[in-house]
C-alpha cells in the first residue's frame, strides 16, 4: 500500500512521521505544485500534481494514484481540502481513499463566519463574532458592554493569521466597515469582526475514526503569545480542554484529523477560534506525545477499527521547538526525483 501526501511544501518532517509510523511496510509519495517543495526530496516517490483550482486537478491525481498504486490520499493546504473533499467520492469508486471530511464540514470549517453559526447551534463556545455589515450591531453591544475595545479583525476565509488586525475605538470601526464595504470581493472573503481574548493560545488535536467518533485527544499550550503560526508550544492536559475535543469530534463528525485553536476567558472558559479540518503545523507534538495520526490514517485507508486505550493517553510537558533549515540541491537532482 502507498499513500499520497499533496501539497506537500516545506513538511518534509510529517512525512518523516509517516515513514516512522509506516515501519516500512507502505510507501509515503508527497506531491506538490512546483517542484522546488523543499519536502518532496523526503518522500519515497515525488510528483508535480496541478493547483486544486486547475481544471486538470482531479485527472492527474487520479492518474498518479492508479499508476503508483496509489490506495489514501490526504492535503495538508486549505485550498485544495474543498477540491478534494468534492472528489473524495470518484475516488472511492476508484479504491483511492481520500481521507478527508465530507464537502460540509469542509465549507464550514474554513469559512470562520459559518463555523461561528454552527458552534453556536452545538453549544461550542466561541467569541462574540459580527459580520462587517452587523456593525450598528456591533456598536450596540459595545455601548451596552457586551463587548468591548479593542476587537480584532479577521478574514473569513484565511490561514496563519494573514490579515488579522485590532480595532481600539469606535471611530476605527466605523472607517473600517466602511472600507470593506467598498470592497470589490466576494462576502466570504471580507473581515469580520471578533472578541478580542487576551490570552495564552491552545490547541486540542482531534482524531475521528471511520464511524466520525473522536479517538484521540491531545491538548498542548503555545509557550509564547502572539498571532502567526505556531513555532514553540507544549503538551498540557486539562480536563476541560479534553472535554472540548471529545465535543467537538462528536459534534463537527469530521474524519481523521482536525486541529481547533482556542483561547479562555478570565473567568477560565475556553472559546474556540477556528477548526483546521486536517493535519495542523504543530501536528509533531502530538506525534512526538505519542497520538500516531499517520498509524490510525494507515488504519482508515485500510477500512480497520482503530483501537487506542485511553482518549487521552499522550505524554505530558512534551515540548516541540520548530525550527528552519536549508538544503542543498541541483536542478538535475530535482529532475531525477520529482515525476512529472
Amino acid at each position: 500500500m502507498n499513500i499520497l501526501i499533496s501539497s506537500i511544501g516545506q513538511r518534509g518532517y510529517l512525512i518523516d512521521h509517516f515513514k516512522e509510523s509506516a515501519h516500512g511496510h507502505y510507501g509515503i509519495f508527497a506531491a506538490d505544485a512546483t517542484e522546488y517543495a523543499p519536502a518532496l526530496q523526503e518522500a519515497d516517490r515525488a510528483f508535480i500534481l496541478p493547483r486544486a483550482k486547475d481544471p486538470d486537478y482531479y485527472s492527474a491525481l487520479l492518474k498518479i494514484c492508479k499508476e503508483n498504486n496509489i490506495s489514501g490520499v490526504l492535503s495538508i493546504n486549505d485550498l485544495e481540502l474543498p477540491v478534494l473533499a468534492r472528489n473524495k467520492a470518484k475516488l472511492k469508486q476508484e479504491g483511492i481513499t481520500a481521507v478527508i471530511s465530507e464537502p460540509e464540514v469542509i465549507d464550514m470549517c474554513l469559512d470562520k463566519y459559518l463555523m461561528y453559526q454552527f458552534c453556536l447551534e452545538n453549544e461550542i463556545p466561541v467569541p462574540k463574532t459580527y459580520l462587517w455589515n452587523h456593525v450598528e450591531q456591533l456598536g450596540e453591544d459595545i455601548e451596552t458592554g457586551f463587548i468591548s475595545f479593542p476587537i480584532i479583525a479577521k478574514p473569513r476565509k484565511g490561514s496563519r493569521s494573514v490579515g488579522i488586525y485590532l480595532i481600539y475605538d469606535m471611530e476605527q470601526l466605523l472607517s473600517d466597515a466602511q472600507k470593506i464595504g467598498e470592497q470589490r470581493i466576494p462576502e466570504d472573503e471580507k473581515v469580520m469582526y471578533q472578541e478580542y481574548i487576551d490570552s495564552d493560545q491552545f490547541s486540542i488535536h482531534v482524531f475521528n475514526d471511520a464511524t466520525l467518533k473522536p479517538v484521540t485527544i491531545v491538548t498542548m499550550v503555545n509557550i509564547f503569545r502572539g498571532f502567526g503560526e505556531t513555532f514553540h508550544i507544549k503538551t498540557f492536559r486539562d480536563d476541560k480542554l479534553t472535554k472540548l475535543g471529545v465535543s467537538i469530534g462528536e459534534k463537527v463528525k469530521h474524519l481523521g484529523p482536525l486541529s481547533a485553536d482556542v483561547h479562555q476567558r478570565e473567568n477560565g472558559e475556553y472559546v474556540v477560534l477556528e477548526f483546521n479540518p486536517r493535519i495542523s503545523g504543530c501536528y509533531s507534538l502530538s506525534h512526538y506525545a505519542g497520538a500516531d495520526f499517520p498509524g490510525k490514517i494507515f488504519s482508515l485507508i485500510r477500512g480497520e477499527e482503530i483501537s487506542v486505550k485511553s482518549i487521552d493517553a499522550f505524554e505530558d510537558n512534551v515540548i516541540m521547538l520548530k525550527q528552519f533549515t536549508t538544503s542543498k540541491i541541483s536542478q538535475t537532482e530535482i529532475e531525477r526525483i520529482v515525476e512529472k
